[in-house]
């Protein structure tokens, strides 16, 4: 018995049978009350869920009719249905819910290093599914939100059950699934690798060359990209080592799928395979699932470690026409070199593009000889579509490059965090954790030793590393004008730089500073010797095109960085990026998102603070927050992506919000009169609006939103809202401008 979402949404009995849950929008909000077990969910959710952006007058006695219909249904189940503030709250156990013991079975698996019985509970996982979850629901933003989310999921343990099955070398045992999910999402560039490696270990070398083109081919196709370092590494595999006969073997004998069982669990064991790779000196790096670029130095050339192992050196190669930075490095030594007065934990922040990356890695090749006993560095993966790098796995592969056996690794997790503590207690080693996600996947990858140091880098601020771990952050920011204009000539030549110093400016400036785009468009220059910097900025100049402009055929682009970093957001956040694309002004308060999202100030602020915790937008003043020009334009792609009807009602709520506070301004102002006289006003929630009790706080906010109203008229005549709008914001505007210029009593 139970809650069913994955597939057709279903109440099952005590005794097994199906409940009857009359009409999709019922089953909608049994649906939602699940997937949130235990939480209370808004009443406001609800609408969202039912009926998207544009609720019915009579939504709430809809919805209350649909509360109470499922009480009922629910009667004699181990569910209670509850009313609580801000609106319902179902009781039950969690494991009662498909959804959510998926959930709990991919979670457990993650974090398991047996392979066989990872490979089991993913197993189990996947045999939950009965077809595409919530399909039978309204199709409304929230519910296909929440569906991607638990296919995002599914494929998670698809990943993670396959890539067990490979490693316990019945990789043909995925090799159907793995198909079907490349059929159905062949972009998804991590699982078509997986599917080559199995049919390479299957003994399919053609079909598994085949796979690889047919996925290289669709990518450029369809995104423009060549494949990423996932399908180079699959295709590498396959090029350099046929499969061995016992693989092929043991490949045949697999019998295990999704929703079979798995095997009998034989760990395959053998040495890592090694391939070159480029370096600045004689390294290898080995091909296995952890994330971790583990390379060894000889210990001639880099010193030696304790029970004289070799030192670890897994640094990528440093960044070449780096430019700047000169505060943020000397800030690192401060904290993390050897002569440190911080506490050697040092958290880079800013929005993606930026440089974190390249700043630490150009700092840590500095200071490596500050760190005898080597470097360690790991891509976290943290705003991967297909998932961060688990813990588990970076500790393994980190073990590995300390130099210890395979075979004195624990299975136990927490035992693997107790033998990386050990060893690193007795060295001073310098440790780089790229890209990371949460705070949560960092404190077990701090080294203990106290000669040892940390430097993180991530678009999200990690707030909890420094209330937990006592770590200093640092925001990196874009460059200054000269530091960019200084990348341009280290990539173009000085001389065709100050050639066209004014229209190098204008690139800087069309550019946010931001050093990827910068890098993007120097190279378009760079291929394009006929072209003047005055040809990229016109092209460039054009908002329509910019994010394009600005992409790269290899997907490295300021659009792709900006998709992964949403891809991420809460779901308010996610809600409130596109619809800032209405509001006319360079910056917006927390009162005028709570008119975008419809709700109250409490969530806009969240999430503002979302969107801001992620560097899509800056804080300028309290409860005030800027937008970079390239977010801006990414907020009216995905604006114009949702359709006219969302624009429309987006900017008659802001209209409203807008009439509504002015009016409160002109009252404090004592000339309510004078407004009454030229506009109409709307029914607007009081509680929704700034208070401005006295003349001063109503001419503080009409000087602070003077820019935002002006641009009104212009903004909601775009939107096409109804034929009057345009003209309320004409005269609003106005007004707004005559008010800001009475002066305050006293």
């Amino acid at each position: 018995m139970g809650i069913r979402l994955l597939g057709p949404v279903e109440l099952r009995l005590p005794d097994g049978s199906p409940a009857e849950v009359a009409g999709a929008k019922r089953r909608a909000v049994l649906a939602l009350l699940a997937l949130e077990l235990g939480r209370s969910v808004p009443v406001e959710r609800f609408f969202e869920m039912l009926w998207g952006e544009d609720p019915p007058a009579q939504a709430r006695a809809a919805l209350q009719g649909h509360v109470a219909a499922l009480r009922k249904v629910l009667d004699g189940t181990p569910f209670t249905l509850q009313t609580r503030a801000p609106g319902y709250l179902l009781c039950g156990e969690a494991e009662l819910v498909d959804a959510r013991r998926f959930e709990e079975l991919v979670a457990r698996a993650e974090g398991l290093a047996d392979r066989a019985e990872a490979a089991e509970l993913c197993d189990r996982a996947l045999a939950l599914w009965s077809g595409a979850a919530l399909a039978d629901l309204p199709d409304t933003e929230l519910r296909r939100a929440l569906a991607e989310r638990l296919d995002e999921t599914r494929t998670r343990a698809l990943t993670v059950w396959a890539q067990c099955l490979l490693g316990l070398g019945q990789g043909v045992a995925a090799i159907a699934a793995l198909e079907q999910q490349v059929r159905s999402d062949g972009l998804r560039e991590q699982t078509v690798a997986l599917l080559v490696r199995c049919l390479h270990q299957a003994g399919r070398s053609s079909a598994a060359l085949n796979a690889y083109h047919l996925a290289r081919r669709r990518l450029d196709e369809e995104l423009g990209v060549a494949p990423g370092p996932a399908l180079q590494a699959a295709l590498a595999a396959v090029l350099a080592e046929p499969p061995t006969a016992d693989s092929a073997v043991r490949a045949g004998r697999a019998g295990v799928g999704p929703g079979a069982r798995a095997g009998s669990g034989e760990r395959v064991g053998g040495p890592l395979r090694l391939v070159p790779v480029q370096a600045s000196s004689p390294v290898a790096v080995a091909v296995a699932p952890a994330a971790v670029a583990v390379a060894v130095a000889p210990a001639a050339d880099r010193g030696g470690s304790p029970g004289g192992r070799p030192a670890v050196q897994s640094l990528p190669r440093q960044p070449l026409g780096f430019v700047g930075r000169a505060a943020e490095s000397q800030w690192l030594d401060g904290e993390c070199g050897a002569d440190r007065v911080g506490n050697g934990l040092a958290v880079l922040i800013g929005p993606a593009g930026v440089g974190k990356t390249a700043t630490a890695l150009r700092w840590a090749h500095a200071a490596s000889p500050g760190f005898p006993d080597g470097q360690l560095f790991v891509d976290l993966r943290g705003f991967d579509p297909a998932g961060p790098a688990g813990p588990d796995e970076v500790l393994t592969g980190f073990l590995r490059a300390l130099g210890l056996p395979e075979d004195s690794i624990p299975a136990d997790p927490a035992a693997r965090a107790a033998l990386y503590r050990e060893e690193t207690a007795r060295r001073r080693l310098l440790v780089v954790l790229d890209n990371a996600h949460s705070a949560a996947e960092i404190s077990e990858l701090l080294p203990a030793g106290p000669g040892c140091a940390t430097v993180v880098t991530s678009r999200g601020t990690l707030e909890d590393l420094v209330v937990t771990e006592g770590a200093a952050m640092l925001r990196m920011e874009t460059l200054s004008e000269d530091e960019a204009l200084h990348l341009l000539e280290r990539m173009l030549t000085p001389q065709r730089v100050r050639a066209e110093r004014e229209a190098a400016v204008e690139l800087v400036a069309l550019c946010d500073r931001l050093p990827l785009a910068l890098r993007i468009a120097a190279a378009k220059l760079a291929a394009r010797p006929a072209w003047s910097l005055a040809d990229l900025v016109a092209e460039l100049r054009d908002e329509r095109t910019r994010l394009t402009a600005l992409d790269t055929r290899g997907g490295a682009g300021v659009r792709t960085g900006l998709f992964l970093t949403y891809c991420q957001l809460p779901i308010e956040a996610a809600r409130l990026l596109p619809l800032l694309a209405v509001h006319p002004g360079v910056e917006v308060d927390t009162w005028s998102a709570a008119a975008l999202l419809d709700t109250d100030q409490q969530a806009a602020r969240q999430a503002l603070g979302a969107l801001a915790s992620y560097h899509l937008l800056v804080e300028s003043s309290p409860g005030r927050y800027r937008r970079p020009d390239l977010i801006r334009l990414y907020s009216q792609e995905l604006s114009a992506k949702r359709g006219a009807a969302a624009q429309q009602a987006a900017a008659g709520r802001l209209l409203k919000h807008y009439l509504a506070t002015a009016h409160r301004s002109a009252t404090a102002l004592q000339a309510a009169g004078q407004f009454l006289e030229y506009l109409e006003l709307p029914e607007y929630p009081s509680d929704r609006l700034p208070r401005l009790d006295d003349p001063r706080a109503a001419l503080d906010w009409l000087h602070a939103e003077q820019s935002a109203i002006r641009a009104l008229p212009t903004a909601t005549a775009a939107a096409g809202t109804a034929a009057d709008h345009p003209e309320q914001a004409a005269r609003l505007a106005e007004l707004c401008a005559a008010l800001s210029e009475i002066q305050p009593p006293g």
